[in-house]
Order: C-alpha cells, then sequence, then structure tokens
C-alpha cells in the first residue's frame, strides 16, 4: 500500500522530498540540487542579515546620541575586517569556525 503526500507527517514528507528530488527547477529554469538551494536561501538570508547589522554599527557613528574616539573606531572596523578575512578563507581553505568576540575596552 503506498502513502501519499497527504498521509505523511510532515518530517517524512521533508525527509523523502530529500531522498526523491535530488535536483529542483530554480526561477529561471534550471536544475538546481537541494544542497545548492539551500546554500542559496541561507547565504542570501545570513548576507542579508549581516549588512543590516553593519549598518546599524554605522548608527553609532552620531556624535549627539554617542561619545567615542578614532581608537574605538578603528578598533571596531579592525574587528570587522579580521572577521571578513576569516571568513574568506574558511571558503577557501574549509578552517573552522571563529569563536572571537568582540569587546570595547581600554
Amino acid at each position: 500500500m503506498a502513502i501519499t503526500g497527504d498521509q505523511m507527517s510532515p518530517d517524512v514528507a521533508i525527509c523523502c522530498r530529500y531522498m526523491y528530488r535530488p535536483f529542483i527547477r530554480s526561477e529561471e529554469g534550471e536544475s538546481m540540487s537541494i544542497k545548492r538551494e539551500n546554500f542559496v536561501r541561507l547565504a542570501e538570508s545570513r548576507v542579508s542579515r549581516a549588512i543590516d547589522a553593519i549598518r546599524i554599527i554605522g548608527n553609532l557613528s552620531n556624535k549627539s546620541n554617542y561619545d567615542y574616539d578614532s581608537e574605538d573606531v578603528q578598533m571596531i572596523i579592525k574587528t570587522l575586517r579580521a572577521e571578513l578575512n576569516k571568513l574568506n578563507e574558511q571558503f577557501e581553505s574549509k578552517l573552522g569556525k571563529s569563536k572571537q568576540q568582540f569587546k570595547l575596552r581600554k
């Protein structure tokens, strides 16, 4: 007896989707693997959130609301650049994740 999609639990339906549909059609009509589809979906979401977070950091430049000096600014920029460099290295050489946290203390 065959089970139809309507009779499957959501977990089984998702599992079956990956097992039996290794390729899907993109908006352009091209075949994309599930791994590629997941990468594109997650990359777009995560990069958009990172851009938003960077823009919010830019709001700290408002001198009427915040007190900072050039050393603070350079530390923020240096830390962000270092993390971008680590990201680039991860994609180039598949290194592990960075656990460094940012602290603005003198």
